[in-house]
């Protein structure tokens, strides 16, 4: 079993028979723990170890009635641990694509207690966290330059880290977490420019060396669970975050003709598209991927709703021109990627 991150402060119980609330609580609390074992309503043959918040006289049980000074010093039983699973914040900002890229490396944080900050559209896609919001929800983006929400801080300060993205390019932002004592630790936003490797690879790589991911894969790719039955349809997104980054609506449309004589054509729009005659919308991201797995064919650019359509494990066809697919391709179990010429969008025909 990979090792637990685990907070560390700790008493000893006495020898005692537990109450069924007690060990109804502590088999709750064991539910965060890979490998926990089950608790016997029973006599334990010495002690049993607990983690609160605050650690009582270190070492020691408090005096029992009628005795004075401390009580008698712990011993250690390994088999009877029980530990309070550390809690983690991990706050990711950026696009669509980068959420879906950083996916491998937030789900490496996914022991103890997880909750993920992000942009808010991106919120339904992630799954597996205990507590997902918005990054503008929580009002961190006013931390150091307005007046933020008064529970923020306290919040933050209820983590035992957080691992983020958000602010890690602005020294001022960085050292005033510093000057609170707030528990983060930065990560870069973006791979540096020529460094060489898939984001997602990057990402995962950043996670991994804060000790996490133990027995991690050796290539990151993301995953959309969605429980959906193959269609006959094929689903073409003609958009992007960036116009340099599309091939010409009249390429695509030319493409859906011929793809038209094969199997039907449904073009889709992401929430922030903008307006296409006939086009499919689901505002909601993750309804949105589960929407695009039905599809037996995606093509689309070098776009989020392209990320989206590998992770949630649709056949992907995506179009790449100025941006580099060696870095920022989509990653799923049946992704192809065709790169045309920057200098000149059309030289990619349908033929």
């Amino acid at each position: 079993m990979p090792p637990i991150r685990f907070s560390v402060n700790v008493f000893c119980a006495a020898k005692r028979t537990f109450s069924s609330i007690f060990i109804w609580f502590v088999t709750k609390e064991l539910r965060w723990l890979d490998g926990a074992r089950a608790v016997k309503k029973t006599r334990v043959d010495e002690f049993v170890w607990l983690v609160p918040r605050f650690p009582p006289r270190k070492g020691h049980f408090p005096p029992r009635k009628g005795q004075s000074g401390g009580g008698r010093k712990c011993t250690f039983p390994p088999d009877l641990a029980y530990w309070t699973a550390m809690r983690t914040l991990a706050i990711r900002p950026g696009a669509i694509g980068d959420l879906i890229l950083s996916l491998p490396a937030l789900e490496c944080l996914n022991h103890g207690f997880l909750e993920v900050w992000t942009a808010g559209a991106a919120v339904p896609l992630v799954r597996f966290a205990d507590r997902v919001r918005s990054i503008r929800s929580t009002g961190i983006d006013l931390l150091g330059v307005a007046a933020p929400p008064p529970a923020l801080l306290p919040e933050l300060r209820g983590f035992d880290r957080i691992v983020s993205w958000y602010g890690a390019n602005r020294p001022d932002f960085v050292g005033l977490t510093r000057s609170l004592e707030l528990p983060f630790e930065f990560l870069r936003a973006l791979p540096p420019d020529g460094a060489g490797g898939h984001a997602a690879d990057f990402f995962l790589g950043q996670v991994a060396a804060l000790g996490d991911c133990h027995g991690r894969p050796a290539r990151a790719v993301p995953r959309l669970p969605c429980s959906a039955l193959r269609g006959d349809f094929a689903a073409i997104h003609p958009f992007s975050g960036s116009p340099r980054k599309n091939w010409p609506l009249a390429r695509f449309r030319a493409l859906a003709r011929a793809i038209g004589r094969l199997m039907p054509v449904r073009w889709c729009a992401g929430p922030e598209d903008p307006p296409l005659a006939g086009a499919v919308r689901i505002d909601n991201l993750y309804d949105l991927a589960c929407w695009l797995a039905q599809a037996r064919l995606y093509i689309g650019n070098d776009s989020g709703i392209t990320h989206l359509a590998a992770a949630a494990g649709a056949p992907v066809l995506a179009l790449f021109g100025p941006t580099d697919p060696g870095v920022w391709a989509p990653r799923g179990p049946h992704v192809r990627v065709v790169r045309w010429p920057t200098d000149a969008a059309t030289a990619l025909t349908v033929d």
